[in-house]
């Protein structure tokens, strides 16, 4: 029992209780964004369109998690020497995969659309800095097929690149090289910032996916997916 216990770093309830308030803040503050954007501007970009998208997957993401809580669970609590593998546990087993799959893929396409929309967001702030024009679109061209070789391959995981540092490259020339004003420079620190914090959360997703027995942690994987895809959602 006692190796069992150790295994299960999140508990169930406060499993729910996290994910539950980042999507009840991500949402809130998605309102406030949209409403606030009509209200300034009478109309919707393609940075908004990604938004959009983000919200929705981000919200559908969390759905299918929460449906596979009590399964992940289950698996946490699976010891090889006790537990009596029948085939209706590996039904059980097959069950989550698939709700896993279904969650990779739509937190997934949550982080992607942040990330364009970061991308559209900052091509407006761009054009009249020809040599950052030419920047954004490398880092558009890069992004585009990253994107659909990493959703589509959502059980490849490499710990060592991140494309948001691609992305991160805007915004610092922005705040280095460009005269801009005050209010736009503390908005693109703002950015700045919380877009290095969900880099730390993906590393922390990722270093802790591994068990001391040799498995992954599934209910953490999945616990910092979607705190991840909250946390990009709110920025």
């Amino acid at each position: 029992m006692s190796t069992q216990r150790a295994q299960v770093r999140i508990a169930e309830l406060g499993f729910k209780a996290a994910i539950g308030t980042f999507l009840g803040i991500a949402i809130a503050l998605a309102i406030g964004r949209t409403y606030i954007r009509i209200i300034l501007t009478h109309r919707i970009t393609i940075d908004d369109g990604f938004f959009f998208l983000a919200l929705t997957t981000l919200i559908a993401g969390t759905t299918t998690l929460y449906i596979d809580i009590p399964y992940l669970f289950i698996q946490q609590n699976v010891n090889p020497s006790t537990t009596v593998i029948t085939p209706a546990f590996i039904q059980l087993l097959l069950r989550s995969l698939k709700i896993q799959s279904a969650t990779d893929v739509l937190l997934s396409v949550t982080l992607f659309s942040v990330k364009f929309s970061f991308l559209f967001f900052f091509h407006g702030l761009l054009r009249r800095v020809r040599w950052l024009t030419v920047w954004w679109w490398c880092v558009l061209g890069m992004m585009v097929p990253l994107s659909v070789v990493f959703v589509c391959c959502i059980f490849i995981v490499c710990p060592y690149y991140d494309e948001r540092v691609l992305i991160i490259t805007i915004p610092v020339a922005l705040l280095w090289r460009v005269r801009i004003s005050l209010h736009r420079k503390l908005v693109l620190g703002g950015i700045l910032s919380l877009s290095i914090f969900t880099m730390i959360v993906s590393i922390v997703r990722i270093a802790g996916a591994d068990l001391p027995n040799g498995m992954i942690d599934s209910a953490w994987v999945n616990f910092w997916l979607q705190i991840e895809a909250a946390v990009a959602v709110i920025i």
